[in-house]
């Protein structure tokens, strides 16, 4: 009896791993049978076909990589890339090799096979984030972070000798790191923003770190690539003709006065006639009598209406100007070409313009095939009814990958015990391929009150119109009042603009505009200090380089300041950033004296007396990029300084 127990137990366990293996083997082929048929109905099949002519119109490499490495990085399951796991696999990853006992080594892995530095220098990469640790009462503990990426930590800061940068985990090497912050109300609560929107996604970053153990770890909290969203092709924004089979129409908004929003303007269309065919030709066309560069004649008709005008002797603005004064509630521009331009098309273009302060409607332009289109059917007395509405922020035929993927700066404010994360995020196209835009539909002010666990988006509008503001400095000032500054966005407005926040943080108030050309033009980047005074200095690129001062928060008009001047005879005069003011542009107070300010272009500046001097430059040069006319040496391009967090006499700069 025994024997037969033995038999049926060893028969069971015999069926069970016979039946393990087949199901095993089923479940194998089955996912193998998932695995083919997704790849067989991939969505990106469709680019295989293309030859290389059609790949180029459409910003793909001329050979299938793309596509390949698509395909080995799908989920055999779903089809699809999941990049919501890959800082985790790449953190799971990252702590198996750790623990992982290897039999050999390539070169530099172990401490016997160490690379040794032979020189010619020991330099590292752009440096932009900079933090003493707080932790660190004796401010000897700092944080640097690479615009070439990674975030490295210095225990002895102050010592050349024994001074050594350690590389800090968590953080990819291979993300620029911008910005680094603490949060005042948990010393051991830091944020690191990654990437920079002003060097042409040169510093593609991947959204917003933190760390809850003063650097030991991290964890990316929000931004980076969209999870819910792909990368998408615009289909940009249209002129919708309701009461007839035509359309719909590309427009491309202007760059001047309010811009359409989601809610749609409708009404007829009544094309502008100003009686007057003269022109100067200045635009190499000539004058028309329906360009509105004369006062418009049929103004009765055109109010209360969305007036149709052609481009053509005079500036966009003065078209725009006239028809509102008639009583237009939009205008439509329809471009011009007669085959005499060389450099130009029928396309639509974005118009540009200056003093136009004083106007209040939504303009557009279309194509000039398009709008023949429309003027043939108004010319024959029939009635054409249009809607204008604003679909995306990205224009027709530009890729668009969402998500946030540069955070221009980043601060942490203390709002009575709640700490308030506060980020300025950009948008950038890329510097070898300007048709592709990262981030544009994210970009502005975000806000989390909850340690980043939740974020809101806080109105940060140019006008009252659907386009933002591009953010560019962060700065808290001494009556816990938030203040931003900006560059160009991506359609090349809102740049050279100072704004300050509500209490709460959810809404912001222009305060000044840089500009330069009489007004025709705003400055591009702008970075912004508040001494501990209430002191407000804002350097700016315009033409080429500015620095304004204002007492009382931009109550009156500011004082333009005279600018530093290199000792360097190839640096001019009046631009101590050599033509660099997009990248090498900085300028810090001393937390402990507000008369003491550091300017940085080429070169490192600092004057004492509030940048102010009734007789003489009040900035004194004390480095120079090539240790040349008697100053210490300091690398070129100068991008941030910190001060230590309890003696202000330790600072150290970022180049």
């Amino acid at each position: 009896m025994k024997f037969n127990k033995q038999i049926t137990f060893f028969s069971l366990v015999f069926i069970f791993v016979v039946g393990l293996t087949n199901y095993d083997n089923i479940l194998y082929s089955y996912k193998r049978s998932v695995h083919k048929n997704n790849l067989e109905n991939s969505s990106i099949k469709s680019t295989y076909k293309l030859n290389k002519s059609e790949r180029k119109k459409i910003s793909l490499p001329p050979n299938q990589y793309q596509e390949k490495m698509w395909e080995l990085s799908m989920n055999p399951m779903t089809g699809k890339t999941e990049i919501s796991s890959l800082f985790e696999t790449q953190y799971k990853l990252n702590k198996s090799q750790e623990s992982l006992v290897k039999s050999f080594s390539v070169p530099g892995e172990s401490e016997e096979m160490k690379w040794v530095s032979r020189g010619p220098n020991n330099v590292g990469g752009r440096t932009k984030g900079l933090m003493f640790d707080p932790n660190d009462e004796n401010d000897e503990t700092v944080f640097a972070g690479g615009v070439s990426g990674g975030l490295f930590k210095n225990t002895n800061i102050s010592d050349p000798n024994s001074s050594e940068w350690i590389h800090i985990k968590g953080i990819p090497e291979n993300i620029p790191v911008s910005s680094i912050v603490y949060d005042p109300n948990d010393l051991k609560t830091f944020y690191v923003g990654t990437g920079e929107s002003y060097t042409g996604a040169e510093a593609l970053g991947n959204g917003l770190w933190k760390s809850s153990d003063a650097g030991e770890t991290w964890t990316n909290v929000f931004g980076g690539k969209s999870e819910t969203e792909t990368v998408y092709r615009s289909n940009g924004n249209f002129v919708k003709i309701n009461n007839l089979d035509l359309g719909p129409y590309t427009y491309i908004g202007a760059g001047f006065g309010p811009s359409l929003t989601s809610t749609p303007i409708t009404a007829d269309l009544i094309l502008a006639d100003d009686g007057d065919d003269s022109g100067d030709i200045s635009d190499g066309i000539g004058g028309s009598k329906h360009d509105a560069c004369q006062t418009i004649s049929n103004g009765s008709e055109i109010n209360g209406k969305i007036a149709l005008i052609e481009r053509g002797d005079c500036s966009f603005v003065d078209k725009v100007r006239r028809a509102q004064q008639v009583g237009a509630i939009a205008v439509i521009v329809m471009n011009r070409n007669d085959g005499s331009q060389e450099n130009w098309s029928s396309a639509p273009i974005t118009m540009g313009g200056s003093n136009f302060e004083d106007i209040s409607i939504p303009s557009v332009m279309i194509s000039s095939t398009d709008g023949n289109r429309l003027k043939s059917r108004l010319s024959n007395s029939e009635t054409v009814n249009v809607s204008l509405s604003l679909e995306t922020l990205a224009s027709a035929g530009r890729t668009v990958s969402p998500g946030i993927f540069y955070i221009n700066d980043v601060v942490v404010r203390d709002n009575n015990g709640t700490s308030e994360v506060i980020i300025a995020a950009g948008v950038s196209s890329h510097r070898d391929d300007t048709n592709h835009l990262f981030g544009v539909d994210d970009y502005g002010i975000w806000k989390s009150t909850d340690s980043a666990s939740s974020w809101d988006k806080v109105p940060f509008n140019i006008d009252g119109s659907a386009y933002s503001y591009q953010p560019m400095d962060l700065e808290l000032a001494p009556d816990n009042k938030l203040w931003a500054s900006t560059t160009r966005n991506h359609r090349g407005s809102g740049g050279g603009t100072i704004l300050v926040a509500n209490s709460d943080i959810t809404a912001f108030s222009v305060k000044h505009t840089i500009t330069y050309n009489d007004g025709a033009d705003t400055a591009r980047r702008t970075e912004l200090e508040i001494a501990s005074n209430g002191d407000i200095y804002a350097l700016a690129a315009e033409n080429p380089v500015t620095i304004i001062k204002s007492t009382n928060q931009f109550a009156t008009a500011p004082t333009p300041l005279t600018l530093p001047n290199d000792a360097d005879g190839n640096i001019e005069a009046d631009d101590f950033t050599r033509g660099q003011s997009f990248y090498d542009l900085m300028i810090e107070s001393d937390p402990n004296n507000p008369e003491t300010i550091f300017a940085g272009g080429i070169d490192l500046f600092k004057s004492t007396t509030g940048a102010e001097n009734a007789t003489a430059n009040p900035w004194e040069q004390f480095t120079h990029w090539y240790n040349g006319f008697g100053q210490q040496f300091a690398h070129a391009d100068q991008h941030n300084m910190a001060f230590g967090n309890y003696d202000s006499s330790k600072k150290i700069f970022g180049n």
